[in-house]
């Protein structure tokens, strides 16, 4: 699930004032969330997400068209 910025900045303030259990019960949230924010502050310096690192695979063309060839009443 994915929480709001300015949710996240409470819980870590709640945090500040209580141990890590009673600001989770507090916000309904996990232990290891309130202190996964906690890291993402002290390496981003911000509580916004993450960016999303994602590698796109392209398909190698001349594998492609001996596929193709092989396999030609498949795409037909």
């Amino acid at each position: 699930m994915s929480y709001d910025k300015k949710f996240r900045e409470r819980a870590l303030a709640c945090k500040d004032k209580y141990s890590f259990e009673t600001a989770a019960e507090i916000f309904g949230v996990s232990k290891i969330s309130i202190l996964n924010w906690q890291n993402l502050l002290k390496e981003q310096g911000s509580l916004d997400k993450r960016p999303i690192n994602r590698k796109f695979k392209k398909i190698d063309q001349d594998e492609l068209r001996k596929y193709v060839e092989e396999h030609t009443d498949a795409y037909l």
